[in-house]
């Protein structure tokens, strides 16, 4: 099986659509597949970290133009080199209905991962793994007939690290002795700094802090100067043992995106700040079912804003018992199973009655 994976980071995207990707990327492998990414954007740490395992192409527009119809032609373009892929995976939310139906006839199958269903795709499988209202029904129209829908946290694409953590997690009591602090691959905004800014106001100087920082944060510098004000800070880069560090964690703030389901399997509580449009909706939701505590848009959030929220955690053992429990409730389906029809909907396509949800 060839698959390719068009997909794109940077500091204004993010990397987690690349990180997902990834994911996807090394069980499909695990299964045989070969698998190459196209990107037009994707900074070096990621670069690196592609081209370990996968073929990447590069690209970018003669002319300069990035719309989507020069990107499908220059896209179409490196697939007349490789056959006819059985698969391409598109992962971007500049790409809909017109790039996917010029690279129909190059390709046999399209899967799609999205999280805004806020326009129509022609597809054969499409993936949101996002917490919504509703969720179940809201690519009703936005999709063929013929589509498989994977709908729902269920099928949160997740490393196989973050199963064996829970295989063996621990009871969590509610008190808050370690907080993990993470926004992604790059934070455009420097919520990082404002978290740790935050934890410089409490009083609570026995609480050890576990700061990571992505191979695309320009603020490297900023944020190690404030991780020296204050005793039992460890500050990470590019970890490993993101599982670990999240298995071992009371609390933790960051962004409702696609680390928020890394965080849910785990039962990790969390402080959540939205960073794009599209984590709005999920960071409502996720606080709505008593999974996180979401403090709005990241312009809007001060350090004493955060520096508050902690506090009533710190003080509240009970409620943050309840967090756990409830983000445990919803990846209680999220498991071995879940990840096999992601990866049966696609290797073994017609094994699969077409035009209902899995």
């Amino acid at each position: 099986m060839d698959v390719v994976i068009r997909a794109d980071a940077s500091v204004q995207l993010g990397s987690g659509h690349v990180m997902r990707c990834l994911t996807l990327a090394h069980a499909l492998k695990q299964e045989g597949a070969r698998v190459t990414f196209v990107s037009r954007h994707i900074p070096t740490a990621l670069e690196r970290a592609v081209s370990k395992d996968f073929g990447l192409h590069g690209f970018k527009v003669a002319d300069g133009r990035e719309d989507s119809e020069a990107d499908a032609l220059e896209t179409i373009q490196y697939l007349s080199y490789r056959g006819k892929p059985g698969w391409m995976v598109i992962d971007n939310y500049s790409i809909g209905l017109d790039w996917e139906q010029q690279i129909r006839p190059h390709v046999q199958r399209i899967m799609v991962i999205d999280d805004l269903a806020n326009r129509v795709h022609d597809c054969d499988v499409l993936l949101d793994q996002n917490l919504y209202p509703n969720f179940e029904t809201r690519y009703a129209a936005l999709v063929p007939s013929h589509a498989r829908t994977l709908l729902g946290p269920k099928y949160a694409l997740l490393r196989p690290e973050f199963y064996e953590a829970r295989s063996h997690l621990r009871a969590r009591d509610g008190k808050i002795r370690s907080v993990l602090i993470s926004f992604g691959g790059s934070d455009p905004s420097n919520e990082t700094a404002k978290a740790l800014q935050a934890i410089l106001l409490l009083t609570y100087s026995t609480i050890t802090l576990d700061v990571i920082l992505g191979g695309t944060n320009p603020q490297v510098e900023a944020v190690f100067g404030l991780c020296s004000k204050r005793a039992r800070v460890r500050l990470h880069r590019d970890v490993s043992n993101m599982a670990e560090l999240m298995a071992t964690a009371d609390l933790a703030i960051g962004a409702p995106g696609t680390t928020a389901w890394e965080r849910c399997i785990l039962g990790l509580p969390a402080i959540t700040i939205n960073l794009a449009p599209n984590q709005n909706l999920v960071g409502e939701s996720l606080s709505a079912v008593g999974a996180t505590v979401n403090l709005g848009w990241h312009s809007e959030v001060t350090p004493a804003r955060i520096a508050e929220a902690v506090t009533q955690l710190c003080e509240n053992p009970q409620r943050v018992r309840a967090m756990s429990q409830s983000a445990l409730r919803i990846m209680r389906d999220n498991n071995v199973l879940a990840r096999r029809q992601i990866l049966g909907a696609i290797l073994n396509w017609e094994d699969f009655g077409h035009g209902q949800s899995i």
